[in-house]
């Protein structure tokens, strides 16, 4: 049967806002962490303790949210309403994160991040589930979603590159010393940043179009609590979804990490953009391949050879001490050859345990697999980066100083030793996904026969 495939203006349009959020959301782990500690005074413990109270309330929040798009009767859709909506308080939320008033010190201070950070968190929930309800529903075919779900993780990986970037090149224009004046620079980032992040939701809004625009019914009469038991008996989702949070959770370490790593154990703070950039930019590049590969070997094939060289490279870097930033920018590339496609394939894989679930339960519930998704990736990268600020700070962590041994010590075993490991333990839950092309094609025969007999 010949696949009808997405436009790519529409592929574009649907993985546009992942641009936006991603430079919004990802100095929140490279640099806000510092920022707060270091700049604005907020004692890196409570910052952990905060991280882990925002991903305590997404537990309920992320599923929530996404039964509630499940449920929408908006003549637009289900989702884009969210999308549409959602975009602009979380971008003034943004505004009032990346520029705490510089006259709150000390309590005042610890407050206003505590509030703003947890609201912060409720906003981007209230976008990023339904955006990424929509993406499954957009194409049934295999292949089709490894392409649409891999040029949205990609456009994921440039708005991380330029928030890497971001904040140094606006201190070059504003002819800012290294370290300097931090509040200024990351003013004019979000003042570039935010109007993005709300150009790339409305564009996906008006120009993707919803396949599925029905509400379930019976999802109204199990509830959540039974469709959350519902979802959680559906045996690929959770080998999957279990495979992907004990990565997600070592992976969180290394991105709110290597601001620090690169600045008390390299000595070479300048450098950062740069090697995030040769990381995200290798991964970017290596893309195209990876795509190629999963369509003749599969996603599941795919996925474990991308854990492999990304975790196998970055155990290297344990060898790295100061002063050798070259060799940590060639592990870093190296690293950085499966690390978007580590990032990608868990989602194209996604879609189809969507499918298996369909076929066990008649239901469509991309919103709920969506939320209980969501809570995994944000309770992993929480936990990632309270624990870090909590660890750094009983084992005597001192902002703005050179680092104890012991601090340095305990840094290199968050920033490689906890990502290797977890990596490892997610390769051999991985090789328990039961789903490869042939189980999807049989999948898809089975929805194709309901469909066909519902509408005679």
């Amino acid at each position: 049967m010949a696949v009808e495939r997405l436009p790519l203006r529409t592929r574009l349009a649907y993985a546009a806002p992942n641009l936006g959020l991603a430079l919004v959301g990802a100095p929140i782990l490279i640099y806000l962490p510092r920022f707060y500690s270091d700049v604005v005074g907020v004692p890196v413990a409570w910052l952990g303790v905060v991280f882990v109270a925002g991903r305590v309330i997404d537990a309920v929040t992320d599923p929530l949210v996404g039964v509630l798009s499940d449920r929408s009767r908006a003549r637009s859709g289900r989702r884009r309403p969210w999308i549409g909506w959602g975009c602009v308080p979380l971008a003034l939320l943004t505004v009032a994160l990346y520029v705490p008033p510089a006259r709150l010190h000390g309590p005042a201070a610890t407050a206003w991040a505590s509030f703003v950070i947890v609201g912060w968190f409720l906003a981007f929930t209230a976008v990023n589930v339904p955006y990424r309800a929509l993406g499954p529903e957009l194409s049934d075919d295999y292949d089709e979603r490894t392409a649409l779900f891999s040029l949205r993780e990609g456009l994921l990986v440039v708005g991380t590159v330029l928030a890497a970037v971001g904040p140094g090149v606006v201190g070059l224009c504003l002819g800012l010393e290294e370290g300097a004046d931090e509040r200024r620079r990351f003013a004019w980032y979000v003042a570039v940043a935010a109007p993005v992040l709300v150009g790339t939701c409305l564009l996906c809004v008006t120009r993707v179009r919803e396949r599925f625009v029905s509400p379930a019914v019976e999802a109204e009469a199990v509830g959540l609590r039974g469709q959350v038991r519902q979802a959680l008996a559906n045996r690929p989702f959770v080998i999957l979804l279990s495979a992907f949070v004990v990565i997600a959770l070592g992976g969180s370490l290394p991105a709110v990490l290597i601001s620090y790593f690169v600045t008390y154990v390299l000595d070479a703070e300048r450098l950062l953009p740069l090697f995030l950039l040769i990381y995200f930019g290798v991964g970017m590049a290596s893309l195209p391949g990876w795509v190629l590969l999963s369509r003749r070997r599969g996603k599941k094939f795919t996925w474990l050879l991308a854990m492999s060289l990304n975790a196998g490279f970055f155990a290297a870097v344990s060898l790295v001490g100061p002063g050798e930033a070259a060799l940590y920018g060639v592990l870093v590339a190296g690293s950085g050859l499966g690390g978007v496609a580590v990032l990608a394939m868990p989602y194209a894989m996604q879609a189809d345990v969507i499918d298996h679930d369909e076929l066990r339960t008649g239901e469509r519930r991309e919103g709920l697999y969506g939320g209980l998704w969501s809570i995994a990736e944000k309770t992993a990268a929480g936990l990632g980066v309270g624990g870090a600020m909590l660890v750094l700070d009983a084992a005597g962590y001192r902002p703005n100083q050179a680092q104890p041994q012991e601090v340095i010590d305990v840094l290199r075993l968050l920033y490689i030793g906890v990502p290797c490991t977890c990596t490892a333990a997610g390769f051999v839950i991985a090789l328990r996904y039961p789903l490869d092309r042939a189980a999807h094609e049989a999948i898809a025969a089975g929805l194709s026969r309901g469909a066909t007999r519902s509408s005679e």
